[in-house]
């Protein structure tokens, strides 16, 4: 049978998390063994969201198939993940487009490979650097023995993007 209730706890039983629900009114508590699609491990929120309860051959062990969410962020063929506080209110998400792009936390601003970013950087740095430190050193022949000595144009620079990289988005 397959019952849908309303979950009022979680608790973890020999490592497997165990979904505590009211099922036939408000006395009938249950528990069942949370399921979930491989490689992905998520909890729902304890306060008032609805499961779905179906007991197996082993009436001891009933299981929860899933939880019922209202998110409908998800457009056609497109894929929404996302973590929510106590209250339901969503935190984080990730968004996987039907168009091959991938948004995380309502995003506008582009991914970069940081390595890529920073090595390029480094090169016209360098590159920078090294024509100041020319000019700096350079002088100029005047009319006679004098040579004439420039202002010195500007110190070399301490420019970095190291700054710019986010620790916790990795890319390929």
């Amino acid at each position: 049978m397959i019952s849908i209730a309303k979950i009022i706890g979680i608790d973890i039983v020999n490592g497997f998390d165990k979904i505590k629900a009211t099922v036939m009114g408000r006395s009938d508590h249950r528990r069942a063994i949370k399921t979930t699609l491989p490689g992905i491990d998520s909890k729902p929120i304890k306060k008032g969201q609805r499961a779905i309860f179906a007991t197996t051959q082993n009436m001891q062990e009933p299981v929860c198939l899933g939880v019922i969410n209202n998110a409908n962020q998800a457009g056609e063929g497109e894929t929404f993940v996302y973590s929510v506080d106590s209250e339901g209110d969503v935190q984080s998400r990730i968004k996987l487009l039907s168009d091959g792009d991938v948004i995380i936390n309502d995003g506008t601003d582009y991914a970069v490979k940081f390595s890529e970013i920073k090595a390029g950087f480094d090169e016209l740095k360098d590159k920078v650097n090294s024509l100041i430190n020319k000019y700096n050193i350079h002088k100029h022949a005047v009319s006679g023995a004098a040579t004439l000595v420039p202002d010195t144009l500007e110190d070399t620079t301490t420019a970095s993007v190291d700054d710019a990289k986010a620790e916790s988005v990795k890319l390929p």
